[in-house]
Parts: structure tokens; C-alpha cells; sequence
């Protein structure tokens, strides 16, 4: 009767009838009661395990591994099993898999490679979850050599396990391998593949996957969708994997719409509120990738209006949405909701979220509230590069070019490591005051203190650096020698200092290339008419 409670999800009933037990329990007992247990009864019972002498059996003692992993308490776990007179294979793959969810991934390797038993398949799919990084690549190739080396014959689960955690580890190649060489394959092995595609930016060999599973009689799922649609890389495939997804019924599922939202962002900001209006169940996701989207099109008042809408509805924001909405009052600069927002967040455990009070600092800076915004950042307890940045940019772009330098200073002694953002920030502010030397010396270090690759807008920054200082030669060997294609921004800072130092040979080059970058604009030429 315990079993048959704690197997359809009674719990309660199953511990109930437990406690009620006038009879002594027995091993059954316990590997049933085990599965309904919280981790206070499971203690509880642990104990009545230990008077029963049964601690050190091996049937027991996974049991309560087992139980005190899905319970989240891995110190229980380990003194469970460390009691356990003869483990076997089933112990050692127990306490392995509670260092897995504990995000103790490390620790479940070197669990492994000490294992006292031989390790069987699933050993072998528990441990490959511990890799899922680039970092760990090479122990989960290593772990697929024993696999070999073990002769054991690996069925579609361990293989699909491999696979996956090859597209996790960023191998595309490997995963494909495992893929190709596969007798059998589910949906789930598909599936993986397809997530690895999507996920590592070979989008093609994603949709081509999917053809694919379809030509071998499989049925894509919402898995399935939840990783295409990412990879789609036109709005004609995007509304026409959409139109297939809806025959299957599975427009309605809310992930997919939410999803379906998010690619749609990319390319129709209509699409995506087409899809979003049809949705029957909306929760906090969907309304957030709405809002989202309409920032990214440059629609902060819809985006705005949205927020509003949604909180009226009685869907509460979480930390996510409220970053997007604060990032929409940024976008058109309303202080006024902004502050609303961040009166909302002062009365909720999320005043300590980083993101959001990034998010507050951001704003506050934007919109060109120094004080407010340094309040805020003071008071963060926990600051991250982007943090800095969104103080360093606010200065710089308002004009108080010396105030981001000093800020930019106060983040190096602070130890937090510059990025590609942070280094353009300060390259804007010494373009501002002139600073030609240090401009030189952020951008040397930018490469070789910190390895940041530099991008256009680093360039387009000393480029119009060298044109204010007059070094017509330095700034058009600098885009000359540019590894990237020069932005439209480099060509016109050339072209005006040309005009002002009468250069109208090199202003005429500089206008020509302005105009193959976007032929829609005729300033470059309106400025070249100018020269005298």
C-alpha cells in the first residue's frame, strides 16, 4: 500500500501510512517509503533505518543516497554512502549523479576515476553530464575512449548522452560523428543533434537535420521547435517551419510561442505581435519577449504601454521583465516611469538582483541623473563589468568625458577586467577631451593587457581621434590596415577633416567610400561640395 501511494505521487499518504505501521519495518518497506520522503522525513526515517541495523545494506543505503540527492543534501548523501559496507555499481552511479545536480561537476570526475567498481552504462551516461563546457572537452573525449576501451556496447541512451555532451562542450564535429555512427536513434538523439547545430551557430546543418528527421518517418516534438526556430536564418524559412509547427497544433504550447516570438524579433517586430495576440495562455516569458522586442525595433513607448498592459492584466513582473521595461524608459528617456520602476523594485527582494539594479544604474545614466545613478551604484553590493559600463558609457556620452576616465580608473583598482565595451567607452571619452597618448595606450593595452579583440566602433574612435588632432595620414593608414571592414563612421570622420585641412583629392576618396557602405545617404557629397 506504501508503494502503490508513493509510485502515483501520493506522498503524503504513503508517509502517513508509514507512521500508522504497527508492524516493524522491513528493507521493502524503507526502498518504498524512501520515494515519498522531504528531507526533514526523510531524516526522520533515516534514523528508524539505522535502528532497524540497516544503514550499511546496500539496497538501503542507494535508497537513501538517492532520496537525500533529489532532496538537495549532499552532505547526507555522502555520509550514507561512505557507511555503506558493499557498494556496488549502483552506489558509486547514486552519489555521482547528486554531485551532477549539486553543479559539483568536478568533484562527480574525480568521483569517478576513483570508482571501486567496474563502470557499467550507466555509469558511463551519469558522468558524461558532468561536462558541458569547452573547459571540459577533453575529460569528456577522455571518458568516451574508456567507453571504447570497455567493450561495452553502448545502447541509443548512452550514445545520445555522448552526443549531447559533445554539443555542449562546443564539438560539433564530435557530436556529428557519434550522430553518423549511430544503428538507432530516437527523437531525444535528433533532438541533441539539432540543439548542438543551433547552439554552435551551424544553423544550415540545423534545418537540413530537421528535413532530415522528418524524410526518416520521425515526428519533430516542441523539442524539436524549441531549437530549429533559433536557427532559422531568413523570415520566409522562419514563417514556413511556423506554418509546419501550427499543423502540428503546437502554435498554442506556450515555450514554442514564446520562442516563435523571439525569432520573429530578429526580422518582423508584426510577426512576432501577431503571434503573441493569438497566444491563449500568457505568462511573464511571453509578455517579457514581446516587451524585448519592441526595444530592439526602437519602439520604447509600445514597449512601455506593454508593460503597463501586462501589469494590469495581474502578471507580475519578474527580474527580467523589469529589466526590459527599465530598458525601454532608457531608450526614450522616461525618467518618470523609470523611477516608478525603481520605486516597484526598492519593495521587492530584487533590489539585490544585479541585472536589475544594472539595469536602474543604466537608466538613471541615460537619462542623465549622475547623482541618482551613483546612489544606486554605491549602494549594489555585488557590481559586474556591465555595471561599470553603463556608469563609464552615461558619462562619456553626456559630454563628462574626465568624469568616465576617473570611473574607468576606480574599475581597474577595483579589480574588475575590462571588456570590448568598456575600452570603447574610454577610447569615446579621450576623443572628447583629445587625448590622443592615451588613446593609444587603451588601445594598445585593450590587445595585450586584456585580449580584447578590437571591432569597428574601436577603430571608427581613433580614427576620429587622429582626424580632430589633424593626423590625416595616421587615421587613413589606420583604416587602411584595419583587419575589420571600416565603419561608415571612420570614412566621414576622414571626409570632415579633410574639408577642414582643404584636402578635397583624399576628402573625394573618403566620400566615395562613405557612399558604398550605404548609398541611401548623400551627406558625404553635400559635405565634399563644400570644400572650398
Amino acid at each position: 500500500m506504501i508503494a502503490a501511494y508513493a509510485q502515483n505521487g501520493h506522498f503524503s499518504e504513503a508517509l502517513e501510512l508509514y507512521y500508522d505501521m504497527n508492524l516493524k519495518p522491513d528493507r521493502v518497506t524503507f526502498l518504498n517509503v524512501l520515494h515519498a520522503c522531504t528531507l526533514e522525513s526523510g531524516r526522520l526515517i533515516h534514523q528508524d533505518v539505522v535502528s532497524a541495523g540497516l544503514e550499511r545494506d546496500k539496497f538501503v543505503g542507494n535508497a537513501l543516497v538517492n532520496m537525500f540527492g533529489k532532496c538537495g543534501s549532499l552532505s547526507d548523501a555522502k555520509r550514507v554512502f561512505d557507511r555503506i559496507a558493499f557498494r556496488d555499481v549502483i552506489s558509486w552511479n547514486a552519489l555521482m549523479s547528486v554531485y551532477i545536480q549539486q553543479g559539483r561537476r568536478k568533484e562527480a570526475f574525480e568521483l569517478f576515476k576513483r570508482m571501486g567498481v567496474a563502470p557499467d552504462s550507466v555509469t558511463f551516461t551519469v558522468i558524461l553530464g558532468a561536462f558541458n563546457s569547452r573547459e571540459s572537452l577533453e575529460d569528456g573525449r577522455q571518458v568516451h575512449r574508456q567507453i571504447v576501451d570497455s567493450r561495452i556496447t553502448p545502447g541509443v541512451v548512452l550514445e545520445t548522452a555522448l552526443l549531447n555532451m559533445y554539443g555542449k562542450c562546443g564539438s560539433v564535429e564530435d557530436a556529428r560523428a557519434v550522430f553518423e555512427g549511430m544503428k538507432q536513434r530516437s527523437d531525444v538523439t535528433w533532438n541533441a543533434m539539432l540543439t548542438a547545430c543551433s547552439q554552435l551557430g551551424h544553423c544550415k546543418e540545423a534545418v537540413d537535420l530537421y528535413r532530415r528527421m522528418k524524410k526518416a518517418g520521425l515526428q519533430p516534438n516542441s523539442v524539436t521547435y524549441l531549437s530549429l526556430l533559433p536557427a532559422c536564418s531568413s523570415i520566409e524559412q522562419l514563417r514556413e517551419i511556423h506554418q509546419e509547427l501550427a499543423d502540428q497544433g503546437l502554435e498554442q504550447d506556450e515555450q514554442v510561442g514564446n520562442t516563435l516570438i523571439t525569432a520573429y524579433n530578429k526580422f518582423s517586430l508584426e510577426d512576432s505581435v501577431a503571434v503573441f495576440e493569438r497566444m491563449k495562455r500568457r505568462s511573464v516569458v511571453s509578455w517579457t519577449c514581446m516587451i524585448m522586442g519592441m526595444v530592439e525595433h526602437g519602439y520604447g513607448g509600445r514597449a512601455l504601454d506593454l508593460y503597463r498592459e501586462m501589469v494590469v492584466e495581474g502578471v507580475r513582473p519578474d527580474a527580467v521583465a523589469l529589466v526590459c521595461a527599465l530598458d525601454a524608459c532608457t531608450s526614450v528617456e522616461n525618467l518618470a516611469e523609470g523611477r516608478k520602476i525603481h520605486r516597484l523594485v526598492e519593495g521587492t527582494t530584487m533590489v539585490t538582483d544585479v541585472f536589475v539594479a544594472t539595469a536602474v544604474v543604466n537608466m538613471y545614466g541615460k537619462c542623465g541623473k549622475f547623482a541618482e545613478a551613483e546612489a544606486v551604484f554605491q549602494g549594489m553590493k555585488t557590481t559586474t563589468v556591465a555595471t561599470w559600463n553603463s556608469l563609464i558609457g552615461a558619462y562619456a556620452q553626456h559630454g563628462h568625458a574626465t568624469d568616465a576616465l576617473k570611473l574607468y580608473e576606480r574599475m581597474e583598482l577595483s579589480g574588475t577586467r575590462p571588456d570590448g565595451v568598456t575600452l570603447l567607452c574610454a577610447l569615446f571619452a579621450c576623443s572628447h577631451l583629445g587625448l590622443l597618448d592615451r588613446a593609444r595606450e587603451f588601445y594598445s593595452g585593450m590587445v595585450e593587457d586584456y585580449q580584447v579583440e578590437a571591432v569597428p566602433a574601436h577603430f571608427g574612435c581613433l580614427v576620429d581621434l587622429f582626424c580632430r588632432a589633424g593626423w590625416i595620414d595616421e587615421a587613413e593608414e589606420l583604416i587602411a590596415s584595419m583587419p575589420v571592414r571600416p565603419h561608415i563612421s571612420a570614412w566621414t570622420a576622414l571626409l570632415n577633416a579633410c574639408k577642414a585641412h582643404n584636402d578635397m583629392e583624399r576628402g573625394a576618396w573618403a566620400a566615395c567610400k562613405a557612399h558604398e557602405l550605404d548609398s541611401r545617404r548623400s551627406s558625404p557629397f553635400v559635405v565634399l561640395s563644400g570644400f572650398c
